[in-house]
């Protein structure tokens, strides 16, 4: 993930580092020209960082944490100091991020539950949670300030499903003449 880079300055790369055994991951900069770590690291708390989004002025990085368990941690990347962990109470892992001026939105995926959760950045709290129904086929940002999310039925032959997340809520709606089949109660 690059970061800085103000005219005049060289660019900043910063990286997550995957232990070789067991559970943990660090936060680190990194040369850009070799790949080697320098300076201080960052033991991140959750062990993840699948999934990433910095800040609007790229001085705090949200990571999705690992191990089954939805969370992201929120680092200072100037000071290369954790901030905190928010605690999404769900399992399952983080398939987006998305980061726009205050709302910082996590997509989790679970095999039994899908949602999009709206987190204050600065106090670390979860703001609203929208279920989502159906399978996750895609994950992206929209328009500044909105996640977009195309959905499959969660099980047979159905319509797609788009479902918009923004400051204001969620909206969504069934896809006319777009059909997914998706394995489940078939033959029953």
């Amino acid at each position: 993930f690059a970061a800085g880079g103000a005219r005049g300055r060289q660019l900043q790369v910063v990286a997550v580092l995957f232990q070789e055994v067991g559970p943990g991951s660090e936060l680190a900069r990194i040369d850009p020209l070799t790949l080697r770590p320098s300076g201080r690291r960052v033991h991140l708390a959750t062990g993840g960082g699948w999934a990433t989004a910095f800040s609007p002025g790229r001085r705090t990085l949200a990571l999705s944490g690992g191990l089954g368990r939805a969370s992201v941690e929120l680092v200072d990347v100037r000071r290369m100091h954790s901030l905190g962990v928010v605690d999404l109470n769900m399992s399952g892992s983080i398939v987006l991020l998305s980061w726009h001026r205050g709302y910082l939105f996590a997509v989790v995926d679970d095999p039994q539950h899908r949602a999009v959760f709206s987190i204050d950045p600065v106090g670390r709290t979860v703001q609203a949670r929208h279920a989502l129904s159906g399978t996750i086929l895609h994950a992206k940002e929209g328009v500044p300030g909105q996640v977009v999310v195309l959905l499959a039925p969660p099980d047979g032959i159905g319509p797609l499903t788009l479902a918009v997340v923004g400051g204001k809520g969620m909206a969504s709606t069934a896809i006319p003449g777009l059909f997914e089949a998706r394995p489940g109660n078939w033959g029953q």
